[in-house]
């Protein structure tokens, strides 16, 4: 695979992005309407390249092999990514809490909601399968340990609730009926594949909502306290974890579309819901906005260089 091959599924996901924000400065997008297109991408869109993704395996021994092995390694990277973003961070004298926010961001990536359509469309829909799974690592970490993080209270169990989102529960039902050679009807096949074609055009208008949104005073605000904050996040989350899952993966036997898979989903952006838990516990909001702004467009831009050295160094 050329570089040219790599570059056309960012250049066509930037062309969208490019167009919500258009519409953002065309219309007002009100919380109202985000949240409409968040609601469509999570609960309808992402099922559809779910069940379109995991229903292209064979689940024999080695697939099952594959599968521990990505949803391992993206409970490793979002670990290590999460002490980085919080040692870093506190060296620059940040406060205990700014970093912990810091390890929140650097850590968990956007593998969901950017990812599964983002490796669907690149890789193939045996690419989204797996990056469905590793996606299942990053929301066990967002709702376990992402939320002790944020919050000064004890955690509570019950806060574990919104892990079962509808992708994850349709992976589950899709992987425990494909362990029992089921298969859904061709309706729902049929259904799935229409869905799935919605993933990746409205979650990158609603990247291109968010960046129209953002404004120059916040900018400034952001640029004189949190300057060296938002240099570790984006540097840890989209350059640092995937050079680390490559050195890592280098020394492993797997496919090369698994490596793939773990390398490009360890390098996502940082993920959309840290702004709704930010909100949630008092975090710097802004901050938050600003990171996964940077850390999109970043990706965008260093995604095909990471995607072509796979194909050399490993």
């Amino acid at each position: 695979m050329n570089l040219i091959t790599l570059l056309n599924p960012v250049l066509l996901l930037t062309t969208i992005a490019i167009a919500g924000f258009f519409i953002s400065k065309r219309l007002v997008v009100t919380n109202h309407v985000k949240k409409f297109v968040s609601f469509i991408v999570i609960n309808l869109a992402l099922p559809g390249v779910v069940i379109q993704s995991v229903f292209n395996l064979v689940l024999d021994e080695q697939t099952w092999s594959l599968i521990s092995t990505v949803f391992f390694m993206g409970f490793l990277l979002n670990i290590i990514g999460m002490l980085l973003g919080y040692g870093l961070t506190r060296a620059f004298n940040y406060s205990s809490f700014s970093s912990r926010q810091a390890a929140v961001l650097s850590g968990l990536g956007n593998t969901g909601f950017i990812g599964i359509p983002f490796l669907a469309i690149m890789l193939g829909g045996e690419a989204g399968a797996f990056a469905a799974f590793y996606d299942a690592s990053s929301m066990m970490l967002v709702f376990s340990l992402g939320v002790m993080l944020l919050q000064p209270d004890k955690f509570k169990l019950y806060q574990m609730k919104s892990l079962f989102n509808m992708p994850f529960v349709t992976l589950l039902i899709s992987v425990i009926m494909l362990s029992n050679d089921r298969s859904p009807i061709n309706f729902v096949m049929d259904l799935s594949e229409i869905l799935a074609g919605l993933s990746a055009p409205l979650a990158m208008i609603y990247i291109g909502l968010l960046i129209g949104e953002w404004d120059k005073k916040s900018f400034n605000l952001i640029k004189r306290d949190y300057s060296k904050f938002i240099l570790v996040v984006v540097t840890t989350k989209v350059i640092l974890l995937p050079f680390i899952a490559l050195i890592i993966l280098s020394f492993k036997d797997a496919p090369l579309i698994i490596k793939q898979v773990i390398i490009i989903q360890s390098g996502m952006p940082s993920f959309l819901l840290a702004i709704v838990l930010f909100e949630n516990y008092k975090g710097n909001v802004q901050a938050a906005i600003t990171v996964i702004i940077a850390t999109v467009f970043l990706f965008l831009l260093v995604v095909p260089l990471i995607g072509y050295l796979s194909f050399y160094l490993l």
